[in-house]
């Protein structure tokens, strides 16, 4: 049986970390391990990012159908991606989600400019999604381990 490219990945992982460990010299062995985290992270990403995408395009597009029924911008598109869609297609529509959210998010600024009402409550919504789905990407964009609640993390 062939394996998948998680698994692959994985393999190439553990090969180089026993590369690593068995004689390198100091000066490789560096540039040995930062390969090592850069494929821990694209092996991370990958394993999750499908759903990531599709998650946060359905949360954006909820929340843009929201912005139409308030401030009368167009409402976008709400096609949902096939289930069997690819990496990029998913990327794809992920792009379309972020573009219709920076218009939605520039029409609510406009109409909250007096800093409360229903625009803002709903500018406020956008924000707070937008962070959710940065934090969710951490793990693999971060330089150094992000810290969890059960290591001791305060937030």
């Amino acid at each position: 049986m062939r394996p998948d490219g998680l698994q692959t990945i994985g393999a190439v992982r553990g090969y180089l970390d026993g590369v690593a460990r068995a004689g390198m010299p100091p000066e490789q062995r560096s540039e040995v391990r930062a390969a090592l985290k850069l494929l821990a992270n694209a092996q991370l990403e990958l394993s999750e990012l499908a759903g990531l995408l599709r998650t946060e395009s359905a949360e954006l597009l909820a929340l843009c159908a929201g912005t139409a029924a308030l401030t009368g911008v167009q409402e976008p598109e709400q096609r949902a991606p096939e289930l069997d869609a690819t990496l990029p297609e998913l990327q794809e529509h992920h792009a379309h989600a972020r573009r219709a959210s920076a218009q939605a998010i520039l029409a609510l600024q406009l109409q909250a400019r007096d800093g409360s009402g229903p625009a803002l409550d709903l500018l406020d919504r956008f924000y707070v999604a937008l962070g959710r789905h940065a934090e969710r990407r951490l793990p693999w964009q971060s330089v150094f381990p992000v810290p969890t609640l059960e290591q001791g993390a305060s937030r």
